[in-house]
């Protein structure tokens, strides 16, 4: 079974304690026992780097690389949430960004379709309200998308206004 594991970011900030360079700086052991105000430092990007180097010089566990993926997976479906980058959004003004941005919110539905989160005082995996709020979330943008896309649509099927004086659209 694969795991995600809150230690390799407890082991990740007391690495981070000894060294005036920090390879997370917003990571600080206080948060990972946050109010669901300060989970922002959790998933970052910075941090999933630094688990991955870490483990390439042997300072940590193989394991980390998959919290290390997790972390990396809730900060792009964070970014792609919030993003107003037409970029990064669900826009069509990049179609493969778009398909790209599609495809990852789906599979990242599915990835928490088969979470099992593990309570720290319990043994087996439950489902959490977690899981609904991201797979709510997400199937509603998606939604939201869809529905913009084909008012889009029809609208530009309509002929625009033309201007009495130039006879070109206005």
């Amino acid at each position: 079974m694969v795991r995600v594991s809150m230690k390799y970011l407890e082991q990740l900030c007391e690495i981070d304690e000894k060294h005036s360079l920090k390879l997370a700086p917003r990571l600080k052991l206080k948060p990972l026992n946050p109010s669901h105000y300060k989970k922002n430092a959790l998933f970052y990007h910075a941090v999933a780097s630094a688990l991955r180097l870490l483990v390439e010089q042997g300072k940590m566990d193989e394991e980390a690389l998959t919290t290390a993926w997790f972390v990396d997976q809730v900060f792009m479906w964070f970014s792609l949430m919030t993003s107003r980058m037409t970029t990064m959004a669900l826009s069509d003004l990049c179609p493969e960004k778009e398909k790209e941005a599609v495809t990852f919110l789906t599979d990242f539905m599915e990835v928490f379709r088969i979470l099992g989160i593990i309570d720290k005082r319990k043994t087996n995996a439950a489902w959490k309200p977690v899981q609904d709020g991201i797979i709510i979330m997400t199937t509603t943008a998606l939604n939201l998308r869809e529905l913009y896309m084909q008012s889009k649509t029809e609208v530009s099927d309509v002929e625009p206004p033309v201007s009495s004086r130039t006879r070109e659209p206005i």
